[in-house]
């Protein structure tokens, strides 16, 4: 085991996923530092107890500690630090331009007296790097990435020691599967044939028209609409009401977290723009069908590179290009979830 290492516990609260790749992040760490500490600075109390609490069920161990990380730690303390996984935008804008030359004078002044290295865990860019990011990156000793769009982006700007890998996600699957008391379903009779969850995006949502047509093609009688982030929540409400179905609202903590694989271990099928929904289910073994509208890029490339197809709302012959999507990912839904490669390509970029 190398030394001590420190992630930053910031992140989107009202998140299951960000919550789950989180999690999944800290158990790479315990496996593979000394003494892993997590930046409780800046986050509030109530989601640092609900990591402090869910690191222990994921992954027991004493190596790690939770405090608030100053900035002259970060200037004279030896430590690895680590950027969290995720989704990440160009820093346009002065605010963030200014916090990346904050950052790479931070990484070169680490670098100088050879405090540690800085990498970061799978991330997607949303657009091209602007030049101060560029600069940032270039100063971090390994970037993962979780798609080949941003892979694009990186090299386009001469960024090196950029790995492509698998989301986060994919570190706890088989935790995350066996937190239900279904599992596991595809090897009994609690898989519901036919029953769909839809979960969208707040700001992107397919029509009702939409929904009802795909519920008509699959002809399901069980409907339930998801929300694993809490700005989606009024969207589901509204959805569960114009299809008369029922509504789960999951919170990003560990009965959020069972409510979740509970459900996508019952389900056939789970429709959604959400990157961590769909991966979440597809842990479960239910079929992830991405109907996905525009901007939703990023779900679109992630699913590409595991061998699904996804559709687009609004595209011609919607009916039938749904179900050749629906028809190939049943048969992909159980591709091999090894986490493997993943942890093959955290180890190297560190080497």
């Amino acid at each position: 085991m190398s030394k001590a290492v420190v992630l930053s516990l910031r992140t989107q609260y009202e998140n299951v996923g960000d919550l789950f790749i989180i999690l999944a992040s800290v158990k790479y760490l315990l496996q593979s530092y000394k003494d892993v500490i997590l930046d409780a600075k800046g986050v509030p109390e109530y989601y640092v107890k609900e990591v402090d609490s869910l690191v222990g069920i994921f992954y027991p161990s004493k190596n790690f500690s939770v405090t608030n990380v100053s900035l002259p730690d970060y200037l004279f303390k030896e430590f690895d630090y680590y950027l969290k996984p995720g989704g990440y935008s160009s820093s346009n804008g002065i605010k963030a331009s200014l916090v990346n030359i904050l950052r790479l004078g931070i990484v070169s002044w680490r670098r100088l007296l050879s405090l540690g290295k800085t990498y970061s865990f799978p991330i997607s860019f949303s657009g091209p790097l602007s030049f101060t990011d560029s600069l940032f990156f270039k100063s971090c000793d390994g970037v993962s990435l979780r798609d080949v769009e941003s892979l694009k982006y990186f090299e386009d700007t001469g960024v090196d020691k950029v790995y492509l890998m698998k989301d986060m996600s994919h570190y706890l699957s088989k935790e995350f599967s066996k937190l239900s008391s279904s599992y596991p379903a595809t090897k009994t009779s609690k898989r519901r044939l036919n029953d769909v969850v839809f979960s969208f995006r707040y700001d992107r949502c397919p029509s009702i028209d939409t929904l009802q047509k795909v519920i008509q093609v699959l002809a399901s009688k069980n409907v339930t609409v998801v929300s694993q982030v809490a700005f989606d929540d009024k969207l589901t409400e509204e959805i569960s009401k114009q299809l008369c179905c029922n509504a789960l609202i999951c919170k990003p903590n560990l009965d959020g977290l069972k409510k979740l694989s509970s459900i996508y271990n019952e389900t056939d099928f789970v429709i959604s723009n959400r990157l961590h929904v769909l991966l979440l289910a597809l842990f479960c073994g239910a079929t992830p069908v991405p109907i996905l509208c525009k901007g939703d890029v990023k779900v679109q490339n992630y699913f590409k590179q595991l061998g699904f197809k996804t559709v687009f709302e609004g595209c011609d012959s919607f009916e039938q290009s749904f179900r050749d999507c629906v028809k190939l990912n049943q048969t992909q839904k159980n591709i091999d979830l090894d986490i493997d490669i993943l942890l093959s390509g955290l180890n190297e970029m560190r080497e």
